[in-house]
């Protein structure tokens, strides 16, 4: 078993500007290593350290329909 923390910002909005917020939270994960070798998530857990409504100005840029 071992163990591993993964800090992440987010910050997003709806499409049509209505509503945003921005957030920076943790991860905290378990995982196990399965008997072929590799290590897999067992579990997951999200908890949120600081989060506001934010105020985003600007202008959102639309994913292309292909990236590649």
């Amino acid at each position: 078993m071992a163990t591993a923390r993964w800090e992440t910002r987010e910050i997003a909005r709806t499409p049509d500007g209505s509503q945003s917020y921005d957030n920076v939270a943790m991860y905290y994960d378990r995982l196990a290593r399965t008997q072929d070798g590799p290590w897999r998530f067992a579990e997951r857990r999200y908890y949120y350290i600081w989060l506001c409504s934010a105020d985003l100005v600007g202008r959102s840029i639309p994913r292309p329909d292909d990236p590649a």
